[in-house]
């Protein structure tokens, strides 16, 4: 796949679907190993420069890690939106590793992440099973003159149970690659980047304020920016919101996803007055015509 450039993948689960007869459960298990498959995709297309993938289902850091070293090798790559299912401190952690392993050519980054799926919503794998052999128990008390058409159902009400059996054998030998995954150190970029124009990320409150603040270092030109959530309070907070007003002096589209919106009005306040920046068009200004604090969902 050399010569693929643009990549979208959405692995939102359907619901069971009674006339397609197509359950969950496979969906289910295929979720534990759409990190390592989805990696191995991007692998094989080194030229990829657009890359989308919503409801990723990561299971730990290794994925994550795993994650990081795979978009580092896409070279050309200009614009990423990734939103993973995962536990939030997985998430946060290796969202961390995935902003400094992206390229430097990337101008688009929009990272998010929420908890893993409600699988309760779903059917269950040995739903399945149960499904099955109600529908088996109806068809003993009808005519059983027709033995052909007995035998296909129970045939099926058999294969049916290899099926459950196979899906519970599965998930062992997942669990198993799990423990055996062994990913080489995450590269850690060192230069900004410094064609990132756009850039969104959602939570970062569990980043240290070293770390919050490195993600900003490496934003010099960013124009639409979406203030995450952080943890940071009081003189934590100011100078979080000066360093973002300083290191990216070429804002102009300010936005907030969550209702505290505590960091987007501390970085509105240190922007720098409109009598300082009269000769060049008052960013402040300008924000204020464009800023906005409001519930959004990933895009």
């Amino acid at each position: 796949m050399i010569h693929l450039v643009h990549l979208k993948i959405n692995f939102q689960p359907s619901q069971y679907n009674d006339k397609l007869r197509c359950h969950v459960s496979t969906n289910k298990i295929a979720t534990k190993t759409a990190a390592l498959q989805v990696c191995w995709i991007i692998q094989q297309s080194p030229h990829i420069t657009h890359l989308h993938l919503d409801q990723l289902s990561v299971s730990n850091l290794k994925e994550m890690e795993l994650l990081a070293l795979t978009l580092h090798g896409l070279l050309w790559l200009q614009e990423i939106r990734l939103f993973i299912r995962s536990d939030k401190d997985v998430w946060q952690r290796g969202f961390y590793k995935i902003f400094f392993a992206l390229p430097v050519l990337v101008t688009v980054c929009k990272l998010g992440g929420e908890p893993p799926l409600n699988w309760t919503y779903y059917w269950h794998e040995t739903d399945l099973l149960n499904y099955e052999l109600k529908d088996s128990e109806g068809e003993s008390e009808l005519d059983t003159e027709d033995d052909e058409e007995s035998g296909r159902s129970r045939q099926k009400t058999s294969d049916d149970r290899k099926s459950v059996e196979a899906v519970q054998e599965n998930k062992q030998v997942i669990e198993e690659k799990d423990q055996e995954l062994v990913i080489p150190e995450v590269f850690s970029r060192d230069e900004p980047l410094s064609q990132l124009q756009m850039f969104q990320a959602w939570d970062m409150n569990l980043l240290t304020m070293e770390e919050v603040l490195s993600v900003f270092y490496h934003c010099p030109n960013v124009v639409s920016l979406r203030v995450p959530l952080v943890s940071a309070i009081g003189e934590d907070l100011d100078i979080l919101a000066r360093t973002i007003s300083e290191r990216c002096p070429h804002l102009w589209w300010l936005s907030s996803r969550q209702s505290d919106a505590t960091l987007f009005t501390a970085v509105m306040k240190a922007m720098p007055d409109y009598e300082q920046l009269k000769e060049h068009q008052s960013r402040k200004e300008r924000l204020l015509r464009r800023c906005g604090s409001y519930q959004a969902c990933f895009c």
